[in-house]
């Protein structure tokens, strides 16, 4: 079995109307700092936008609201290893199935966070899918 996890943080800067936009999977800091400095500088050399920038002040909701996309799987690595052998054994249902292109389960949440230099903070939880295939 399989078992891949993946993290990544994106940074946006803002110079006027100049977008620039950087992203890193390590989470030290010294990296972390870097992918800013990446982003400033991509904006830096990039051609104004009328429709970039932040949010206007009087528009950035300031009050936290629950937005319900969170609902983990709590699958067990026990459970995962079964649906993946009782996926495998399809192969063996039938001599008309010569191959297959293999089987998945797969679990994904993620947590948003948004910030601002105007003062904004927030951010929420998601579990964007979950799934178990098989294709044979």
């Amino acid at each position: 079995m399989n078992t891949t996890a993946t993290k990544g943080i994106g940074v946006t800067t803002y110079i006027g109307k100049r977008r620039g936009h950087a992203s890193t999977s390590d989470f030290r800091r010294r990296q972390i700092r870097a992918t800013a400095d990446a982003a400033l500088s991509i904006a830096k050399f990039t051609a104004s936008d009328d429709y970039a920038g932040l949010a206007d002040e009087e528009l950035l909701v300031r009050e936290s609201r629950i937005l319900d996309l969170f609902y983990p799987w709590d699958l067990p690595s026990s459970a995962r290893s079964s649906w993946l052998r009782r996926a495998r054994g399809l192969r063996s249902r039938s001599k008309a199935i010569t191959n297959s292109e293999g089987a998945t389960v797969s679990l994904q949440q993620s947590h948003f966070a948004y910030g601002n230099s105007l003062g904004f903070l927030g951010g929420y939880p998601s579990s964007l899918r979950h799934w178990i295939s098989c294709a044979v």
